[in-house]
Formats: structure tokens, C-alpha cells, sequence
């Protein structure tokens, strides 16, 4: 909220809809979803859209975006689109739901799945990978790595839906077996 007078406008001007039109890919059950509009104010354009929520992970399945088994809440977004590429709006818009989700005790956690369904010819894992969003598979991240060293497109046959995440400082929780967690249970009395 702002407190004092605006001097100049800024780039950008991102605002909440009071309603959501469509859930687009969302699959939480007990959260509703915000959609997001950007405008650049130089034009008076409208530039795209983002639809998110917070949601917290509490079920077996949670660690499938972080890698931690405790309960934990994050930002998840279901939905991206910009209407003219290469101008730094979908980074402000991923800035922007970091943000969201500081506000909202996410923590600066913020999760989506990475899918060519919308754009079959320019799929957006790579573009999430440059602003810092990984994943719990280690080979694909290392071939979106080898994609942006080497400048060139990621292959449909591999682009399908990915689980990414921005890492926020969580350390892996390791799952113990049964076993480890008996001998740890007697390591405490030895």
C-alpha cells in the first residue's frame, strides 16, 4: 500500500481481478485462485496474466514440488501468459507471486508445472529455468542447463509437464526406512 504521492508511474502496473473467470490447471481443492493482470502504463496495453494461490502441502504427495516431507505452504502458479515475449513481463510477474507469497507466510515459495500445452513450439521450461525455478529431476535439469549454455530450444518429445519449484533455502529431508529409524532410536541410548 502506498503512503505517499507517486512521482512517476512505474513500467508496469500488475492488479488483482475481483473475480477469477477460470481455474485454469488449478487442482487444489480447498483454495480459490487470484487472477492477475499486467498493463504497461508507457502504452496502456494490456500484457498478460498469471493465476495463483497460495496452498499448503500437508498431504503424502507434498514433496513432489520441495523436497521436504513437513507440511509447508507455497505459492503455486496455474496459469502464465504474456502477450509479447522478451520484454521482462513474465520475470516481473514471477517477482511479483515471490512477493505474493512472502506476504502471504509462503516463505518466498512459489511452485508450477511446466507444460508445452499452451505453446507447442516455444514450451516455457527454459524460460522458468533462467529465473532460477528447479526441479526434483536432476536430469532435466541438467539438460535445461545444457539448453541455455548451448542457446538452443528444448525438444518436445522431452518438454512434457515438469514439477519446478524456487528453492527458498529448504534442505532435503532424508525418509528414513524403518530400520534406520530404529538404529537411530538406539543410537540415543548407547
Amino acid at each position: 500500500m502506498l503512503t505517499r504521492p507517486i512521482k512517476e508511474l512505474p513500467k508496469i502496473l500488475i492488479y488483482k481481478c475481483p473475480k477469477t473467470t477460470n481455474k485454469i490447471n488449478w487442482q487444489y481443492k480447498n483454495v480459490e485462485p487470484f487472477e492477475y493482470r499486467m498493463v504497461d502504463t508507457a502504452t496502456g496495453q494490456y500484457v498478460g496474466k498469471m493465476i495463483g494461490g497460495p496452498v499448503l502441502h500437508k498431504n503424502s504427495k507434498r514433496h513432489i514440488f520441495y523436497p521436504i516431507n513437513s507440511p509447508y505452504k507455497s505459492f503455486y502458479i496455474s496459469y502464465l501468459n504474456i502477450e509479447e515475449r522478451f520484454m521482462g513481463y513474465g520475470k516481473e510477474f514471477i517477482r511479483f507471486a515471490r512477493n505474493l507469497s512472502k506476504q502471504s507466510g509462503c516463505n518466498g515459495r512459489v511452485h508450477l508445472v511446466a507444460s508445452r500445452v499452451y505453446d507447442r513450439y516455444w514450451p516455457p521450461h527454459i524460460f522458468y529455468k533462467k529465473c532460477g525455478f528447479v526441479s526434483n529431476d536432476s536430469f532435466m535439469n541438467n539438460y535445461l542447463n545444457d539448453c541455455i549454455k548451448s542457446n538452443a530450444q528444448i525438444e518436445s518429445a522431452i518438454a512434457d509437464n515438469l514439477n519446478m519449484y524456487l528453492p527458498v533455502g529448504d534442505m532435503p529431508e532424508k525418509i528414513q526406512t524403518k530400520f534406520q529409524a530404529f538404529l537411530n532410536f538406539l543410537k540415543r541410548f548407547i
